[in-house]
């Protein structure tokens, strides 16, 4: 997790990360090693796609509202 950055996603990032996120789901791991972004970089971009996303893509994606506003990844493993 060397080289963490702030910079704005690419969309290179952006494709690489939903073709994870369908292999993989909670793997975060593998979304740091694959983009070189940090826990909180990948999943604060996710929450904040998905916030902008109908309900039936939030229903996709087996999220879950804590609290009213928070997004949590629901573990299936």
């Amino acid at each position: 997790m060397q080289n963490q950055r702030n910079t704005p996603w690419t969309l290179e990032e952006q494709q690489i990360f939903f073709a994870y996120y369908e292999l993989y789901q909670n793997d975060f791991h593998s979304y740091e090693q694959h983009l070189n972004r940090s826990y909180s970089q990948i999943k604060a971009f996710f929450h904040n796609w998905l916030r902008k996303q109908p309900e039936e893509v939030k229903a996709k994606y087996k999220v879950g509202q804590r609290g009213g506003r928070h997004f949590a990844f629901r573990n299936n493993k």
